[in-house]
């Protein structure tokens, strides 16, 4: 769906660009009656690929399983433990870098 979008979106901004490079001929050439001007209609009318291009990359399993979603939880709060234990860590609420400056 989204490389759909972002072909699309690729031929507007194709399409736009050759029409602007078009009128800055006509302007350059404004008298000459042979300026053939360019479309971008072959590139628009080609089918477009996006689900062809989705399909290459596996399913991603982490998104649906719940017990590899606690698995890294798990795994980032015992990172977070332990940069802690170290002094390492976030800081808390309101004790952060801007917090200091505006003390100041």
């Amino acid at each position: 769906m989204v490389f759909k979008f972002m072909i699309k979106l690729n031929h507007l901004l194709l399409s736009l660009y050759i029409f602007f490079l078009s009128i800055k001929n006509e302007n350059d050439m404004a008298f000459d009656d042979n300026v053939v001007l360019r479309s971008s209609h072959k590139i628009l009318c080609k089918t477009l690929i996006g689900d062809k291009v989705a399909e290459w990359y596996p399913y991603d399993i982490k998104n649906d399983d719940p017990l590899v979603m606690a698995r890294q939880e798990e795994e980032h709060l015992s990172k977070l433990e332990m940069l802690k234990r170290r002094g390492k860590g976030p800081p808390k609420k309101g004790q952060g870098r801007h917090a200091v400056k505006r003390s100041k």
